[in-house]
């Protein structure tokens, strides 16, 4: 296993470049859509009694699913791979999102209404700061859909830049057990460190300044 790393090093940093590249991308862009997705399902409860139940099945639906309909709007293009990261995290972002909104407490709102919070203001003072721990867990939740979803549009979509997805099923391609058990551990050591190391503290500091841990 060792050895098949090694063999393979020159092939993963690029590769791992390049899926980096495209999470950093994808992700914002899921986290700026599901956010705003969210905060629309909480304020209003028409929106939400209509699409809330849609959100929840759509995100059971497997990420790859959303591969034959990325190559058939977009061709084998990074258009499409951007297309299943973001379909495959948004939704789980916005659910997210839209229940931990619904645990803030209510107090602040009226605390918020009564000391003339209104319009942006009320988003800016009062929502945007008590929704803090709340994007902070979402943040983790969407970052775990966005890796799954990376990984599996890579082993499908070939694209003209490789990405530890490609390197999968080239190992596979070749019936390559080392090369595809290798290239397994690099992605679950990215998703494990960048989960564990960044997000998870990012989550803990939000948590404390708010009082929610010691």
């Amino acid at each position: 296993m060792i050895k098949a790393l090694w063999d393979l090093t020159e092939q993963l940093g690029p590769a791992l470049v390049v899926s980096l590249v495209r999470l950093s991308i994808g992700f914002a862009i899921s986290l700026m859509l599901g956010t705003l997705v969210g905060v629309l399902l909480w304020r209003f409860t028409v929106l939400n009694r209509a699409f809330g139940p849609v959100l929840l099945g759509v995100q059971t639906l497997p990420s790859v699913c959303w591969v034959p309909l990325g190559i058939l709007s977009f061709g084998l293009t990074e258009q499409a791979m951007m297309f299943v990261l973001v379909m495959g995290s948004t939704f789980a972002i916005a659910i997210s999102m839209r229940d931990g909104l619904w645990t803030v407490p209510p107090i602040y709102h009226r605390a918020g209404t009564m000391l003339g919070a209104r319009g942006l203001n009320y988003y800016r003072y009062i929502l945007l700061p008590a929704s803090a721990p709340v994007f902070a867990s979402s943040l983790r939740q969407g970052f775990s859909f966005a890796w799954r979803s990376l990984m599996g549009g890579e082993l499908i979509l070939a694209t003209r830049n490789h990405g530890l997805g490609y390197l999968l099923e080239l190992g596979r391609s070749f019936a390559d057990v080392h090369q595809v058990v290798a290239v397994m551990l690099v992605m679950i050591i990215v998703g494990m460190a960048v989960d564990r190391w960044l997000l998870a503290k990012l989550e803990q500091r939000v948590h404390r300044r708010f009082g929610l841990i010691t």
